[in-house]
């Protein structure tokens, strides 16, 4: 494979975050990268600026502007324009290592059977001790179980499902959803990598983990933007399994049937019923002291803090998901069929 692979990233409003994602993939070994497409998703004229200073510095960046719109449909106008036949996908707070792509491409040429690579998003070693704290508690058993996996690297290189790879770094050979192209449900508030990823194991698709394929990824610096996006994450989970049922899994139901026993413990309070409670209270206690060990005893006051939230913020997105959600383009369906139509590449690039 020569020159094969389309790098899109999605962005908005965020031009700090986005040179710094530029700046790592212009470091990268692109021998096997053919384009690299900035996708500024709405108006957003610095967005557009870092795109065109990168552009100078290497031909193959281009910009690709689009109406303002949801995540879904933002990726499946990027399928539609690049022009690779591997698309990786990158959100614009990720830092990529020397040897992503390259080692990416490689994967994919080591087995044609393959629809889709990833690997782990891991915490910058430079973040703020909130950041930390939020790296730590996604990459915990109790923060996330398996699908820690995630956040950092667990094991070897294995075939693995949707619950192990996510789009802020995950590359899909271009024809892994069929004759059409890549086509994500546009309707989605969340987790549209899920039910693409599942379509694509039914119709024999395999995708791989290799832990060694790991990007940076800034975490949420606040409470209200990391609780916003748990939120937006049950409140995807919650609408792929409407539109899925057997992706659901036991997992992804603890979080709302513990608010709903919490309620009832409220209600109803007991000794007896008080256990669960006492339980979920011990483990969070060894999680936070394995935070300490870690990070210190501030991390490990945050995780504390954010460990409970995290779950209810979860579950109030799962509980309310099948009544939120994002509004596609004007004239657009709810759940997207066929990949959009495109002007070609070199009308769709704004240029440098």
């Amino acid at each position: 494979m020569n020159a094969t692979l389309s790098v899109a990233i999605l962005t908005r409003a965020r031009p700090g975050l986005l040179r710094a994602c530029l700046d790592s993939v212009l470091r990268a070994d692109l021998g096997k990268v053919r384009e690299v497409l900035v996708v500024v998703n709405g108006h957003d004229p610095e967005a557009c600026a870092v795109a065109a200073a990168a552009a100078e510095r290497e031909p193959r960046v281009r910009a690709l502007e689009i109406p303002l719109s949801s995540r879904g449909r933002a990726r499946n106008l990027a399928a539609a324009a690049a022009t690779g036949l591997l698309l990786h996908f990158l959100d614009d707070d990720v830092v990529v290592p020397l040897g992503l792509f390259a080692a990416t491409v490689a994967r994919f040429a080591d087995d044609p059977s393959l629809a889709a690579v990833g690997g782990p998003n891991t915490t910058p070693p430079d973040s703020s001790a909130f950041e930390t704290a939020v790296g730590h508690l996604l990459s915990s058993r109790l923060g996330a179980w398996s699908m820690r996996a995630r956040y950092r690297p667990v094991g070897a290189a294995r075939a693995a499902g949707e619950e192990s790879l996510m789009l802020c770094s995950l590359a899909f050979r271009a024809g892994a959803d069929g004759p059409g192209g890549l086509r994500f449900d546009e309707s989605l508030a969340s987790a549209e990598e899920n039910l693409l990823l599942e379509r694509i194991r039914r119709k024999g698709g395999r995708a791989l983990y290799d832990p060694d394929l790991f990007v940076y990824h800034r975490r949420r610096s606040g409470w209200r933007g990391f609780l916003a996006q748990t939120f937006r994450s049950g409140a995807g989970r919650s609408q792929t399994a409407s539109r899925l049922p057997s992706i659901l899994r036991p997992i992804h139901l603890a979080p709302p049937l513990f608010a709903l026993y919490l309620a009832a413990l409220v209600l109803r309070p007991s000794a007896a019923a008080a256990l669960p409670l006492a339980a979920y209270a011990a483990w969070l206690g060894l999680e936070t002291a394995a935070a300490a060990r870690a990070h210190g005893p501030h991390v490990a006051a945050l995780c504390a803090g954010l460990t409970p939230l995290h779950h209810l913020a979860y579950a109030a997105g799962f509980l309310l998901g099948p009544f939120f959600w994002v509004e596609p383009e004007p004239g657009q369906r709810r759940s997207t069929t066929s990949a959009p139509p495109m002007p070609p590449p070199a009308q769709a690039a704004s240029k440098p």
